[in-house]
């Protein structure tokens, strides 16, 4: 009963966090940008068809169009291949889903409310619940403005179903663990690309929170852990690449787009797991061992 009363409790205040509010409206400026400039390089891809191709009596393209290169599942800012924004996106994911909630738990222990808290409802429970409440946050920080991109771009672009004589347009890399669903159900994989980032956005939200365990600078918790993940990113990249040709970057598992290595389904299993498991197992121990910790 204590932990579903702090649990809502935490829950009601993502949703009145600026921060929070904040980075859901500018991801979603972001993708609303992105929307626009896709509808344009469909719009500049149709006028060259009508334009270009001769069309017979009976109204049908005499040549094919290639209409079914620029698509909804190409469109949108997960899987717009070259697009400035979706690199943004996927690139600053750690940043902004750390913004969103992670940095509270900081701020709650320097004002005292957290040991407030922690005398109502107990150790465990308090930070079991802010741990859940920082994945929500981090994860609704990514997922809603994905959602804002896919239906802004389903209103302006025709679901074409991609083609695998056309996939050089698309660059889902022949490796890319999502290749044979994009291509036989593309929908499928959107909506898998999807769930894998707002998985991820979620897991990393909860690594700034088991930092801030040990280090009560803001900065750094908030920061740091990033500055680690793009060393071990691109050192595993050099130390694996001309060996195995593995690819290791967890940046490339989330893009559709872009990657030319050989995308193992353990290796993001792997990278996800530790996700999990290191940041829970800080929680666990701080609400059982919170002298110690």
């Amino acid at each position: 009963m204590r932990f579903c009363r702090c649990l809502r409790g935490e829950l009601y205040r993502v949703f009145h966090t600026p921060t929070f509010l904040l980075v859901l409206l500018l991801l979603s400026a972001l993708a609303l940008v992105d929307g626009i400039l896709a509808y344009r390089e469909y719009r500049q891809n149709l006028e060259n068809a009508l334009t270009t191709i001769p069309m017979g009596e009976n109204g049908a393209f005499q040549e094919l169009p290639f209409l079914q290169t620029t698509t909804l599942y190409n469109s949108w800012i997960g899987g717009h291949p070259n697009s400035v924004a979706g690199l943004i996106f996927i690139y600053a994911c750690p940043v902004y889903a750390s913004l969103a909630y992670s940095w509270t738990y900081l701020s709650e222990e320097q004002n005292g409310y957290a040991r407030i808290l922690v005398a109502k409802v107990g150790k465990r429970p308090y930070y079991f619940c802010k741990h859940f409440a920082v994945f929500f946050a981090g994860a609704l920080s990514a997922l809603l403005p994905m959602l804002v991109s896919l239906l802004l771009v389903a209103c302006l672009i025709p679901a074409y179903r991609p083609s695998v004589e056309m996939a050089l347009y698309y660059q889902v890399g022949s490796a890319s663990l999502l290749r044979d669903l994009y291509f036989s159900h593309p929908l499928a994989a959107t909506l898998c690309n999807v769930g894998e980032i707002t998985l991820f956005a979620g897991l990393w939200a909860t690594v700034p929170l088991a930092v801030s365990y040990f280090v009560k600078n803001r900065f750094i918790a908030l920061f740091a852990p990033y500055l680690v993940l793009l060393f071990l990113v691109a050192s595993a990249g050099r130390a694996l690449v001309y060996r195995s040709f593995l690819e290791t970057s967890i940046f490339n598992y989330l893009q559709l787009t872009g990657t030319s290595l050989t995308q193992s389904p353990w290796m993001l299993l792997g990278q996800m797991g530790a996700l999990l498991i290191l940041p829970l197992a800080a929680t666990w121990g701080k609400g059982s061992l919170a002298d110690v910790l």
